[in-house]
């Protein structure tokens, strides 16, 4: 069923990226851009009441990924194991792919996120604190469509996509997000039990969980110099729950991308950063909150 499942989202893109390729095969001006990237991913959750927060994080080193753009169609793909903090004596196997496809008024990505490797994000961290074997792994198919502004949706992957130094774009998003957390043990500690007293057992979450945002983008630039912020903002509900230990009513997402540098005629470099969050309200008073991130601390592009 699980399988069945991802590979319907990987449909949604693949086959809806498809059916415009006759369109960008009329473009004569398609050019092939390849980008080298050093990226500090993280896949973290995290737990919420009115009394405490918990936070689980990874420890992954920077992750070489490898991006290719062939017209408005783009890939990146990144693995690694490693520590990031040589203190924190826990390595996090990560690996990421991004596929997307913007065009003038429509666009479509895919994300996929798998981490294996957690601990709780305090002081002190005991060795009851770390997760080796947790794991937690991310499916995202988005689609994007304008509803105004002066800019194309291709805006989302374009530096400088307008001559004026400011221009908008404003879109409304789809999302279908396949979010899991599997672990050999309870994630709650027996100190946090009595905080989170309506979390029985909890090693075991997946949800399929839609979301409808709204979001705007406002590029900016001074000759080649450019800074491009947006961010989108939406509610959703699970389609279908699995085996987990908690019920989930309704989420709320929060999408920010940024990226700023400078760009060349046939090269680029800079960086980028997007978080995509969705936060899950649970049956009882707690709340359950992801925080996909992705910052590509500098990148390095040149466009043939």
């Amino acid at each position: 069923m699980r399988l069945r499942i991802h590979f319907v989202l990987l449909i949604l893109v693949t086959g809806f990226c498809g059916s415009v390729w006759a369109d960008v095969e009329t473009d004569s001006k398609r050019k092939v851009t390849v980008t080298f990237m050093g990226t500090l991913p993280t896949l973290g959750f995290g737990l919420r009441n009115d009394v405490k927060d918990i936070d689980y994080s990874t420890n992954n080193s920077v992750i070489p990924t490898l991006g290719l753009q062939y017209g408005n169609f783009g890939v990146s793909y990144g693995r690694n194991t490693g520590r990031l903090d040589d203190t924190i004596d826990l390595s996090t196997t990560s690996q990421d792919f991004q596929g997307f496809y913007y065009y003038n008024k429509f666009g479509v990505d895919f994300y996929y996120q798998d981490y294996k490797g957690y601990f709780v994000d305090r002081l002190p961290i005991d060795s009851e604190s770390y997760f080796p074997g947790m794991r937690v792994t991310t499916y995202t198919a988005n689609y994007y469509h304008k509803l105004g502004g002066s800019n194309k949706m291709s805006a989302m992957t374009t530096p400088i996509p307008s001559k004026a130094w400011f221009s908008s774009l404003y879109y409304i998003l789809a999302s279908l997000s396949d979010r899991s957390i599997h672990s050999p043990r309870n994630i709650v500690l027996e100190q946090d039990q009595v905080d989170f007293s309506s979390i029985d057992e909890f090693d075991n979450f997946h949800v399929i969980n839609a979301t409808i945002s709204v979001g705007a983008y406002f590029p900016i630039h001074l000759g080649g110099f450019y800074v491009n912020p947006g961010i989108s903002i939406g509610f959703g509900k699970p389609l279908t729950q699995f085996s987990s230990d908690v019920d989930v009513s309704y989420s709320g997402k929060v999408n920010l991308k940024a990226s700023a540098g400078y760009a060349g005629e046939n090269f680029r470099f800079g960086m980028e950063v997007t978080n995509d969050s969705d936060a899950f309200e649970l049956s009882g008073p707690e709340t359950l909150q992801f925080h996909s991130i992705v910052v590509n601390m500098i990148f390095i592009s040149y466009t043939f």
